[in-house]
């Protein structure tokens, strides 16, 4: 299992610190979230929604964004990093649920162990049966009983639904895009705008449609989506594919932040 990680700090170099430490635990494969601005940090925490967060919390004041009213589906676990005279600001944390508190100035040996506490409770979580793994739907006159990780891409139609699934096959379902986010529990799906719902855990890069005009989405499984989508959800979505070149000329970027080919 790989855990995602999102460390949000003052400065690159203490990201990279924190960073080091965790990698250096060798307890897993992490994948960590690129380093942003403080004031950044909370809007790319609900967009990515990661399995870690560890956070100072000094800079808790830019990562105010209604977090605990928002974050009701598999919360994650965090790390919050605390000098003893800012206690007063870690209610926030509180309501999200704290995995683990490393009181400041931050030692490795007591930040490795918080580490280590939190992947624990990960691997306890892994060995539970995930509610809500499987859901239906109303489909024209009969139900349809769909792995919910299955679904790539859900697009409302009117009163209806249209679910493209990861083989390519689309389905329409009786039911508006707001009732469908009801059902999903898994909180790799992503709402990049009113009427589009995209699940991230199937998404390696993200470019353009060189034939349509649209957006070409490459899924794990190596085959390719291609959708016009929205200014909003495309905004979204490169919060989610960090883009490392700021010219005009965008490129498309994989999961890691990484340039794969010239794409917009």
């Amino acid at each position: 299992m790989t855990i995602s990680v999102q460390i949000v700090e003052k400065s690159k170099g203490a990201y990279d610190l924190i960073k080091y430490w965790i990698e250096n635990t060798a307890l897993k494969k992490f994948v960590f979230l690129p380093y942003t601005s403080p004031e950044d940090a909370g809007e790319i925490f609900l967009l990515r929604k990661p399995d870690v967060l560890v956070i100072d919390l000094s800079l808790s004041k830019f990562f105010n964004y209604g977090i605990s009213g928002r974050v009701h589906k598999n919360p994650p676990k965090v790390i919050v990093l605390a000098a003893k005279e800012a206690m007063e600001a870690i209610q926030q944390f509180i309501e999200i649920g704290i995995s683990a508190l490393v009181i400041k100035p931050v030692q490795q040996d007591p930040f490795t162990r918080a580490v280590k506490k939190v992947i624990n409770q990960i691997d306890c979580e892994e060995e539970k049966p995930v509610p809500g793994q499987f859901v239906s739907f109303k489909s024209h006159q009969s139900m349809l009983y769909l792995n919910e990780l299955d679904i790539v891409i859900i697009e409302a139609d009117k009163n209806s639904s249209k679910l493209t699934l990861k083989n390519g096959e689309c389905q329409t379902v009786n039911e508006g895009i707001s009732g469908i986010e009801q059902h999903l529990k898994a909180r790799e799906f992503l709402k990049v705008d009113k009427s589009t719902i995209i699940n991230l855990s199937r998404i390696t890069y993200l470019g353009e449609d060189g034939n349509g005009g649209g957006c070409m989405l490459r899924l794990n499984n190596g085959s390719e989506i291609r959708r016009p989508l929205s200014k909003v959800a495309l905004s979204s979505l490169y919060k989610i594919f960090p883009q490392q070149n700021s010219s005009v000329s965008i490129r498309g970027q994989d999961l890691n932040g990484r340039d794969t080919r010239a794409a917009w």
